[in-house]
């Protein structure tokens, strides 16, 4: 077996892995995946090898924070054979700030744990109680806050603006798919968050250090463009986590944060894309 870089055509394997997984890449609306063309061209894509094909495959890529593992699946006829380990040691590096989330897969804790990386908060996937979609979130949401459509380079250059952070790169692909729409949230006419609704839910919101989480996240989940949207991942210390299962927000799933240190994510200050974060 060895670990060697992705190329264009281990991306239909890369693809049938990820579905082996359950975890579906394909995007609905054209050929192939917007997802893995971009891991191929910004990130650090590795496939394992084997006599009878790629049979697992992993993703890092370098963001403000540190290195992110997007990525780590093998073949389930091929799981249990030192793989998933051969394709971390890697895809990160062995020092230095490291993150990622982890699944529920039993298997996958104890392996990031052995790399270096400790378990601080859970993220959770909730949606809203009823098919009304909204939650009451809106009755949250107080009159000073408004939501307003961005163009994609002006999302980028906003997140820029509130965090320091550049993200230019992944806005990109977040804002790619039919139906992504970024936005602004404003308290009293000054922008303090930016975010995207993708596939009908929260796709991700990063929020300004000196504005209040709670109310950003509200006004995001009530004036999205498009509705309210009908789900979303939230870290577990967010204050807005505790205010939206109060309204009767159901908890659908949840994975782990894991990093080198504790302070990689502000958990109050982003409501992550658990692919790229």
């Amino acid at each position: 077996m060895i670990v060697r870089p992705a190329r264009d055509d281990d991306l239909a394997a890369i693809a049938r892995i990820s579905v082996a997984n359950d975890e579906p890449v394909a995007d609905p609306d054209r050929p192939g995946s917007r997802y893995l063309e971009h891991l191929l061209g910004n990130a650090r894509l590795l496939v394992a090898e084997t006599d009878a094909g790629v049979v697992g495959f992993a993703g890092a890529i370098d963001t403000p924070p540190g290195w992110f593992l997007t990525d780590l699946f093998v073949d389930p006829e091929a799981q249990g054979r030192g793989i998933g380990r051969a394709l971390l040691a890697e895809a990160l590096p062995t020092s230095g700030p490291r993150l990622t989330f982890s699944s529920s897969d039993p298997r996958a804790m104890p392996l990031y744990i052995r790399a270096g990386l400790a378990p601080w908060w859970p993220l959770l996937y909730l949606r809203p109680p009823d098919a009304s979609r909204s939650g009451r979130a809106e009755q949250a949401a107080a009159g000073a806050w408004s939501v307003e459509p961005l163009e994609p380079l002006a999302a980028a250059e906003l997140e820029r603006e509130l965090t320091g952070h550049d993200r230019s790169r992944d806005w990109a692909l977040w804002v790619a798919g039919p139906g992504h729409v970024p936005f602004r949230v404003v308290e009293r006419g000054r922008p303090v968050a930016v975010g995207v609704v993708a596939d009908a839910r929260l796709g991700r919101l990063a929020i300004a250090g000196d504005a209040d989480p709670a109310g950003a996240v509200l006004a995001a989940m009530s004036l999205a463009p498009g509705g309210p949207p009908a789900g979303l991942a939230i870290p577990g210390p967010h204050p807005a986590a505790r205010a939206l299962l109060e309204l009767g927000w159901l908890i659908e799933g949840r994975d782990t944060f894991m990093a080198s240190g504790p302070d990689l994510l502000d958990p109050t200050r982003l409501l992550p894309d658990p692919s790229l974060a």
